[in-house]
C-alpha cells in the first residue's frame, strides 16, 4: 500500500518534464539558427551553443529516467538524430558566416571598381572633345554594370532570386562588350583596362562562390528542417504516447490504491464507533448528565455567550473539566475583545492604504494616458499621410498605452514637394520608449524642417550626433538610441532615396521583391568610427513600385502551432503575396494574419508597418 500511495503523489513524472524540455530546446535552436541565417544576427551562435549544452543536459535526464525498453530505444534514436541535427546546425552557421563575408567582399570590390572608374572619368572630363565624350559614355556604362552585378549577386543571396544566377553570367558578357567599346576608342588606357579586368574577374569569382555557398546553405537548411521534423515526430508520435500510456496505468493503480485506502478507513471508522458505544455504555450512568450539561454550556459559548452559568457539581474528572472550561471561557472572552479591537484597527489601516493605492494608481494611469494623448498629438495623423500618398497605409499597434515605435512624415518644398517618411523603433517600449520617441521626433523636425537637410544618410548622421551630444552618452555611457528606416520620395525625379539604421527597406517591382538592409549600427548609443557613417541607396521608381518600412515588432511576435517567432522571411513572403491589393486591404490582411498567428500569446513588442504604392 505504501508503494500505491507514492505513485499517487508522483503522478507528474520527471521523465515527462525532460521530454517537454527537449522539445522546447529543439524549437529554440531552430529559431536561433533561422534568425542567424536570415538576418545574420551575431548573437545567435552564442545562444545556439547555450541551447545545445541545455539539450545535452536534458538528454542525460532522459537516459536517467527512461525505464521501459521502448523509452530506452527511443532515447538512442533521439541521441543519434540530435547528433545529426547538431552537425547540420554547426555547418549552417559556418556556411552563413562565410556567405556574408563573401558578400561583403563583393560590395568592397564594387566600391574599388567605382573608384577606378571615377579616376578615369576625372582624367577625361577636363578635355570634353567628341572622342572624349564617347569615352565618357562607355565609362558610364561600366558604372551601371557595377550596380547591376551587385544587385544580381545580392538578389541571389539575400532575396533568393533563382534567375539571378543567369543574370550574373549575362553581366560578364555585357562587360566584355563594354571593354571592346572602350578599346575601340582612340588611345585607350590599357593599364586601366587590365586593372578593371582583374577586379571584374575577382567579382565574378566571388559571385560564383556566393552562388555555390547559397546552394550549400539551401541543401543544409532542407536537411536541417527534415532532422527537426524527425525529432518532433519522435517526441510527438512515439515518446509522448508512451508517457500518456504510462500515466493512464499510474492513474489506474492510483484509483485502485485509493479504493483500498477508503475501505481501510471505513473499517477503522466502524471499529472506532463500536469502541465508543462500548465506552458510552460503561460510563453512562456516572457521567452522562454532567456531560450533557457541559455540552449545553459549550453550545452557548460557541454562539458567543461567554458569560454563562456553570451549575455543574461533580467530584471527578468531569468536575475538573468543568472548572478548566470555565477558566478557558474567561480567557477567550478577553482575547476576543482584544483581537476585535486589533482587527478594527487593521481594517481601518487596510482601507486607508487601499484608498491611497487606488488614488496613486489612478494618477499614474491618468498620467500615462495623458502622455499617450501628447504622443498621438505629436505623431502625424494617418489621414495626413494618406492625403499626400493616396495609396499608403500605417499599421501602428503599441504594446502598452504609449509606444517606443513611432512614424514621422513630412512634405518638404514647393510642388512638386519631396516626401520624407520614417519608421522608428526606439530603445525599450512603454514609458521609457515613449520618452525616446519624443526626443527622436523633435530632432527629426529640427534636422529636416528647420535645417533643411533632405539627404537620408545625412539626416541619420545628424540625428546620431544630436542624441550622442544631448544625452551625454560619451560621459554617462548611456546606450539608448533607435533603429529606423528613412525614405525620401522624389516625385519629380521618379526615385526614392533610403538610409537605414539596422532596419531594412523592402520594395517590389514587376512581381520581384528586393530588400536593402540598413547599416549594422543604430542611431545613438555608441560612437561610430568616421568610415561608419550611414549609406544612401537610390531606387528608380519610373515603373510601378510598392515599398515597405517597418520595425522588428511584427517579425519577432511569438505564435503559431509551435510558439515560435513570425520571422522576417515569412513577413517578406506575406508582403510579396498581398502587394497587388490596395493598401487599405493590405493593412486589414496584416492585422488579421497577426491576430491569427498570436492566438493566446501576448504582444511582445510595439508593432509598426508602413506601406506605400507609387504609380
Amino acid at each position: 500500500m505504501q508503494r500505491d500511495i507514492e505513485q499517487i503523489v508522483n503522478l507528474e513524472e520527471p521523465f515527462e518534464k525532460a521530454v517537454l524540455e527537449i522539445e522546447i530546446i529543439a524549437s529554440n535552436i531552430a529559431n536561433s539558427l533561422l534568425d542567424y541565417v536570415d538576418n545574420h544576427n551575431y548573437i545567435q551562435p552564442e545562444n545556439i551553443r547555450k541551447y545545445q549544452a541545455d539539450f545535452d543536459k536534458h538528454i542525460k535526464l532522459y537516459e536517467k529516467y527512461a525505464k521501459s525498453k521502448q523509452e530506452i530505444a527511443f532515447g538512442k534514436d533521439l541521441i543519434k538524430e540530435y547528433a545529426h541535427f547538431n552537425k547540420l546546425t554547426s555547418k549552417a552557421v559556418i556556411n552563413s558566416t562565410r556567405k556574408h563575408g563573401k558578400l561583403f567582399s563583393v560590395q568592397t570590390m564594387v566600391t574599388v571598381q567605382d573608384e577606378l572608374i571615377d579616376d578615369l572619368f576625372k582624367k577625361y572630363i577636363d578635355n570634353p572633345s567628341s572622342d572624349i565624350l564617347t569615352k565618357l559614355k562607355v565609362i558610364s556604362d561600366f558604372y551601371s554594370l557595377n550596380d547591376e552585378l551587385l544587385n544580381a549577386i545580392e538578389s541571389y543571396v539575400i532575396v533568393k532570386d533563382s534567375v539571378s544566377a543567369h543574370k550574373i553570367a549575362n553581366k560578364k558578357l555585357k562587360y566584355l562588350k563594354f571593354e571592346k567599346n572602350y578599346l575601340n576608342t582612340s588611345r585607350p588606357d590599357k593599364d586601366w583596362v587590365a586593372k578593371m579586368n582583374e577586379n571584374f574577374a575577382v567579382m565574378v569569382n566571388l559571385g560564383n562562390e556566393l552562388m555555390r555557398l547559397e546552394s550549400i546553405q539551401n541543401n543544409l537548411m532542407k536537411q536541417f528542417h527534415q532532422s527537426l521534423n524527425k525529432i518532433d515526430n519522435l517526441l510527438d508520435k512515439k515518446i509522448q504516447p508512451l508517457i500518456r500510456s504510462k500515466n493512464e496505468e499510474l492513474l489506474a493503480d492510483a484509483n485502485q490504491a485509493g479504493g483500498l485506502i477508503i475501505n481501510f478507513m471505513l473499517i477503522s471508522l466502524v471499529l472506532v464507533i463500536v469502541a465508543m458505544l462500548v465506552v458510552a455504555m460503561v460510563v453512562r450512568r456516572t457521567v452522562l448528565k454532567p456531560v450533557l450539561q457541559l455540552n449545553e454550556v459549550a453550545k452557548q459559548v460557541a454562539q458567543g455567550k461567554f458569560k454563562v452559568d456553570f451549575n455543574i457539581k461533580a467530584n471527578n474528572e468531569i468536575g475538573d473539566l468543568t472548572s478548566s472550561f470555565q477558566t478557558m471561557t474567561v480567557g477567550i472572552e478577553r482575547l476576543v475583545a482584544k483581537y476585535r479591537d486589533l482587527n478594527k484597527d487593521l481594517e481601518d489601516k487596510v482601507a486607508k492604504r487601499t484608498e491611497e493605492l487606488t488614488e496613486k494608481n489612478y494618477k499614474i494611469t491618468s498620467s500615462i494616458n495623458y502622455a499617450k494623448r501628447i504622443q498621438q498629438a505629436v505623431l502625424p495623423p494617418k489621414a495626413e499621410v494618406t492625403s499626400q500618398l493616396p495609396d499608403a497605409m500605417v499599421l501602428f499597434k503599441p504594446r502598452d498605452i504609449v509606444s517606443g515605435d513611432f512614424y514621422w512624415f513630412a512634405q518638404i518644398g514647393a510642388q512638386p514637394a519631396k516626401t520624407v517618411l520614417a519608421a522608428v523603433d526606439c530603445t525599450g517600449h512603454g514609458v521609457p520608449g515613449a520618452f525616446m520617441s519624443m526626443v527622436g521626433n523633435a530632432y527629426l523636425n529640427q534636422i529636416i524642417r528647420l535645417q533643411g537637410i533632405l539627404s537620408p544618410e545625412k539626416i541619420l548622421d545628424e540625428l546620431h550626433l544630436h542624441i550622442r551630444k544631448d544625452l551625454k552618452q560619451q560621459e554617462t555611457h548611456n546606450r539608448d538610441g533607435m533603429d529606423l528606416a528613412l525614405v525620401v520620395i522624389d516625385h519629380e525625379g521618379k526615385k526614392i532615396e533610403f538610409a537605414g539604421a539596422k532596419n531594412p527597406l523592402v520594395y517590389i517591382q514587376e512581381g520581384t521583391l528586393h530588400e536593402i538592409k540598413g547599416d549594422k549600427f543604430p542611431v545613438g548609443g555608441y560612437a561610430h568610427a568616421k568610415e561608419q557613417s550611414f549609406a544612401k541607396h537610390v531606387i528608380d521608381t519610373s515603373k510601378p513600385t510598392t515599398f515597405y518600412v517597418y520595425s522588428d515588432g511584427y517579425q519577432d511576435q511569438f505564435g503559431g502551432p509551435k510558439g515560435r517567432k513570425f520571422m522576417s522571411r515569412r513577413l517578406k513572403n506575406l508582403l510579396l503575396e498581398i502587394h497587388p491589393l490596395p493598401m487599405k486591404e493590405q493593412k486589414q490582411v496584416l492585422e488579421n494574419h497577426l491576430q491569427e498567428w498570436m492566438g493566446e500569446q501576448n504582444q511582445v513588442d510595439d508593432i509598426l508597418v508602413i506601406g506605400v504604392h507609387l504609380p
